[in-house]
């Protein structure tokens, strides 16, 4: 799943594999046309409160706002 991060325009975040208390995520940056990949992994916990704040959602509920 695809999610935007807040005040981060340009910025998405794809899960790319979940383990038992990580997840492996890739940030992807668009800079006016240049894009930046970077791999980064977080505790789920920090995901989930991420979520729950609204600092990261779904892309499609991004876009609707």
């Amino acid at each position: 799943m695809k999610y935007q991060i807040k005040g981060a325009t340009g910025t998405t975040v794809v899960v790319l594999d979940e383990k038992a208390e990580e997840i492996s995520l890739l940030v992807t940056r668009d800079f006016d046309g240049y894009k930046e990949h970077k791999k980064e992994i977080m505790t789920k916990d920090i995901f989930e409160m991420c979520l729950r704040t609204g600092y990261i959602q779904p892309e499609e509920a991004a876009l609707a706002v």
